[in-house]
């Protein structure tokens, strides 16, 4: 019997240590290996877009402890929409929009102090648009419905 033919129940009863030391890893580990690598993936390409547009952003580091709020988004940066005057249409006036995104792949779901941060916010008096990204296309669609 070769070591990558262990079934999934004898791996999970394998210390995680000696897992790494033998270089096994248990179906899950292996999903959430390849989930980080998408989502790593997915950062840079919304990276890319953002600058693209012109979007000055600061983004939450992957690969190491955020010095940010823990909970705080993955993508954070502002835009100005234009709001035409429903009297005078040619009457425009821009309004800031305070923006966050979390970047998350599959069905990965918000922890529960990224949701607690999303409330926090969305809630007065902040009024924050928060959003959890999961494609490169659903970034762009997000921008276009700001006009951008």
């Amino acid at each position: 019997m070769k070591l990558s033919e262990l079934s999934e129940s004898f791996l999970r009863c394998i210390s995680a240590e000696d897992r790494a030391r033998l270089k096994l890893k248990t179906r899950e580990e292996v999903m959430s290996h390849g989930e980080v690598v998408a989502e790593r993936q997915l950062h840079a390409q919304i990276r890319n877009l953002l600058n693209l547009k012109g979007i000055e952003f600061l983004e939450a580091r992957m690969d190491k402890r955020t010095t940010f709020k823990v909970g705080w988004p993955d993508f954070t940066f502002a835009v100005l929409l234009d709001k035409p005057n429903k009297m005078d249409p040619t009457n425009v006036t821009c309004v800031p929009i305070p923006i966050v995104w979390e970047i998350k792949v599959s069905n990965a779901k918000l922890r529960p102090e990224q949701q607690e941060m999303f409330w926090k916010l969305q809630k007065k008096p902040n009024g924050w648009r928060c959003v959890v990204i999961r494609s490169l296309q659903q970034a762009c669609d997000e921008l276009r419905s700001l006009g951008i």
